[in-house]
């Protein structure tokens, strides 16, 4: 294998010569080096499959997995959370007037990063804010 092939921008006749160079010297069935996979993969974007396999003496389907291999992979996409957090125990109704509780039916409340928050029933300041914290805490574990 040629030191001068670079990584990422090889000719096909480097990556050939690399290819014939390692046949020359590498034992029965062994496998590809992975500078060699990279290198043929690399061709790919600037020479058809079937040039790059009859130049290699490869065939399209190992070069389709070498392209792969060398992809790099998307981002991982967090599961989405649960859509209901449970509120903690209502507390008697003079503890609700006396915390500035709702009465209203409902209540919804946009927390911004495509999250809104829905509560039904009586409910305080603090039982929103703990709910919001549960929410919080599910989304970093």
């Amino acid at each position: 294998m040629s030191a001068a092939t670079p990584l990422f921008n090889p000719s096909l006749q480097s990556v050939r010569q690399a290819f014939d160079d390692w046949r020359a010297t590498r034992g029965k069935r062994c496998r590809t080096p992975i500078g060699l996979r990279r290198r043929a993969a690399a061709l790919m974007d600037a020479y058809p499959a079937s040039h790059i396999c009859k130049a290699l003496k490869i065939n399209d389907t190992v070069l389709k997995r070498w392209r792969l291999e060398t992809l790099p992979m998307p981002p991982l996409i967090p599961a989405p959370l649960a859509a209901v957090v449970e509120l903690p125990k209502e507390p008697p109704s003079a503890e609700l007037a006396s915390h500035g509780a709702s009465t209203t039916g409902s209540i919804s409340i946009e927390l911004g990063d495509c999250m809104k928050l829905h509560i039904h029933g009586s409910f305080t300041l603090k039982q929103i804010l703990h709910a919001a914290g549960e929410h919080q805490q599910a989304a970093r574990s």
